[in-house]
């Protein structure tokens, strides 16, 4: 378990459609960004050049995350499983 220095108090973001908590976590090698989905307990801790790459994306490079019924029809495959 990581020390209380090493990562910052939670902030919870919602709307109507998802809640997400975030957090930056200091205890790997390196900060990294901490997204949990706490219906589920996903997370996904993302470092520095991950951040970089999602800050240059648009708006409709996201769209086969959100609706995965149009995973076929993108020039590329998310990695999330088939429903």
């Amino acid at each position: 378990m990581p020390a209380p220095d090493d990562v910052s108090p939670l902030m919870t973001l919602a709307n109507e459609f998802a809640t997400v908590e975030v957090e930056l976590d200091g205890s790997a090698n390196g900060p990294r960004l901490r997204i949990l989905d706490p219906a589920s307990g996903v997370s996904i801790a993302l470092d520095p050049l991950e951040l970089y790459s999602l800050a240059w994306a648009r708006h409709e490079d996201l769209l086969g995350l959100l609706q995965p019924s149009l995973r076929d029809r993108l020039p590329w495959t998310p990695a999330l499983p088939r429903t």
